[in-house]
């Protein structure tokens, strides 16, 4: 009930084993990524419509990796039923340790159609990491050769839970917002009917906003990571999008798990 999103955030299904649960946002991870991506005042897409899909337990603050596959199942088949196939966008502000069933859910979310954007590792979602307002690598970022691209992800304002108009500033590649600055600029890439005309593939997607990535301007980059990419100068923009008509359907998470090694992601 945040105004920052003027309505066009909505309650999707939540996917809890066990139950421990309820539909609201207890933790605020989950506002505060949807501002960054579609709120009125903090968000990259501004028009955008958000769907929360909810998979951490309200009690404990982690979720089932079986819970979090169901819930890119219904989102496919929410896309589906909608018919908005290559106009529909991901964020899966979580992490944890490999997971085999995990990698091809997402790649089956992808080759349905579906832009999926993730802190690192999942080989066909658009995988992030953090940069800071003077353009350094985050120390607490993602790394390594899996990461397509680096945005904003320290000290971010975004909405929060406490009341309809409260706001908060966090840090960290999905806490602190780098991974739904990037799912913002695929949705504002997708509003784009020119450019999307009948629906672009989640892969055309991803070639443009690397295109249109500055490129050497981040300094102090990890070991190991090879692309330097930024979307920084695409997410400044305050111009709100003439036709952002599209779906958008989040993972809303409490938090996410700690990178343990240069395998887990976060």
């Amino acid at each position: 009930k945040h105004i920052e999103f003027e309505r066009r955030a909505t309650k999707g299904p939540v996917f809890v084993s066990g139950g421990g649960a309820s539909d609201q946002d207890v933790h605020g991870h989950g506002t505060h990524v949807a501002g960054t991506i579609a709120s009125r005042a903090y968000g990259v897409a501004k028009q955008a419509n958000v769907v929360a899909v909810k998979v951490f337990s309200d009690v404990t603050g982690f979720a089932q990796t079986s819970d979090i596959i169901k819930a890119l199942e219904w989102v496919v088949g929410d896309v589906d039923l909608h018919r908005i196939k290559g106009r529909a966008v991901v964020n899966l502000s979580l992490g944890g340790g490999p997971s085999a069933a995990l990698d091809g859910a997402v790649a089956s979310t992808v080759r349905r159609g579906v832009v999926v954007c993730s802190p690192a590792r999942e080989p066909l979602a658009i995988t992030v990491g953090a940069t800071d307002i003077n353009d350094v690598f985050a120390p607490f970022s993602n790394f390594g050769k899996m990461i397509d691209i680096v945005g904003p992800g320290v000290d971010i304002l975004s909405c929060w839970k406490d009341n309809p108009t409260a706001i908060k500033r966090i840090s960290g590649t999905s806490m602190g917002n780098t991974t739904p600055h990037i799912a913002g600029v695929a949705c504002c890439l997708l509003s784009d009917a020119t450019w999307r005309g009948d629906g672009r593939s989640p892969f055309e997607v991803m070639s443009k906003i690397l295109i249109l990535a500055d490129k050497g301007d981040i300094s102090g980059i990890a070991p190991g990571t090879v692309r330097d990419r930024t979307i920084n100068a695409l997410v400044h923009n305050t111009t709100t999008p003439t036709d952002c008509s599209l779906q958008y359907r989040m993972i809303s998470l409490p938090r996410g798990f700690p990178c343990n090694s240069g395998t887990d992601w976060k």
